[in-house]
């Protein structure tokens, strides 16, 4: 069961969350089945704007 999406219909398990962002060094990751590919998918694409207007800043 997702952590967010709870019992929705037709989430898939096969890939592993990060807890800390993967492009800010994160490597350890939650166990399969806690965070569905479907949840894992928005939080990436919201990670990488993020990541983006961080390192603009930064320059």
């Amino acid at each position: 069961m997702c952590i967010y999406y709870k019992n929705y219909p037709e989430l898939t398990y096969k890939e592993k969350e990060h807890i800390f962002p993967a492009g800010l060094g994160g490597i350890t990751t939650l166990s399969k089945g806690l965070v569905s590919d479907q949840a894992n998918s928005l939080f990436s694409k919201l990670e990488i704007k993020k990541n983006i207007n961080y390192l603009i800043i930064l320059i």
